[in-house]
């Protein structure tokens, strides 16, 4: 059964500071990157490897943070992450990129109208979300979003 992901902070008053909240995807990435990118049926070898957390949900989490908002994140988690991915990076920027949806595919819109209800949107919120996660679950949370009257972000799962 997956987790869900709720920040310590599930309530807040209405002279709490404005947020970014982000619904979407959480991954695994293990990337590698190689000279060029590997024709069909071909085996390229890696001149370097890293893991890190990724998906579109944490990834829009941290470029938030890291630009000074005060984030939260609704996701979903399994027993080994939310998904994988395995993320091909070629010297020239090309990337090919190959996603496990794990955990992510389990995010449904019933769970997403609980989580973000519990969060008490308002106003003077952010709500990005990205369609890495089922439809139904990026519907709720346009739903959730603008009956809050917060400012709905909607990108692609590309």
């Amino acid at each position: 059964m997956p987790l869900t992901v709720e920040p310590p902070e599930l309530h807040r008053s209405r002279t709490s500071p404005a947020r970014v909240v982000v619904v979407g995807s959480l991954n695994v990435d293990s990337e590698c990157r190689v000279a060029r990118s590997p024709g069909a049926g071909e085996t390229v070898l890696s001149h370097a490897s890293d893991t890190r957390p990724g998906g579109k949900g944490a990834n829009q989490t941290d470029a938030a943070a890291r630009a000074g908002a005060r984030v939260v994140v609704v996701g979903a988690c399994g027993d080994d992450s939310g998904g994988t991915a395995l993320v091909f990076v070629a010297d020239d920027g090309e990337h090919q990129i190959v996603v496990d949806q794990g955990a992510n595919v389990s995010r449904d819109a019933g769970a997403t109208t609980v989580s973000l209800s519990r969060l008490c949107l308002d106003v003077d919120d952010v709500v990005i979300v990205s369609f890495e996660i089922p439809e139904p679950a990026v519907v709720a949370t346009v739903l959730a979003g603008t009956a809050s009257g917060s400012t709905v972000l909607v990108t692609r799962g590309e």
